[in-house]
């Protein structure tokens, strides 16, 4: 989840927050994780990432593309994406993109 998305949420949702109850925007703040959870976990059972330029895409759309290949690429070579997406790593290897 990301700080600076949630703040902007929180500021949407509560424009002024001088009228609204500690408990009220803790309350929001849970709700939002729980819409980010859900949604973070639909990506990933669609294999499709879940963040950055090409968040939404599935792993099969982004090889067509020669800027979406290149980047897969370049994921595979961050052993931060590596060690948290071991399912996606397996899908771009289904899809002839495998690590070096």
């Amino acid at each position: 989840m990301s700080t600076q998305k949630l703040l902007n949420h929180l500021d949407a949702k509560f424009f002024d927050l001088s009228k609204h109850t500690s408990q009220e925007v803790i309350e929001e703040i849970k709700a939002y994780k729980k819409t980010q959870d859900t949604e973070y976990k639909k990506l990933k059972s669609e294999l499709k990432l879940t963040f950055g330029k090409y968040k939404n895409f599935k792993i099969e759309e982004l090889v067509k593309i020669d800027k979406g290949r290149s980047y897969l690429e370049w994921l595979l070579k961050q052993s931060w994406f590596v060690e948290k997406n071991e399912d996606l790593v397996e899908e771009m290897a289904r899809h002839g993109i495998k690590k070096n």
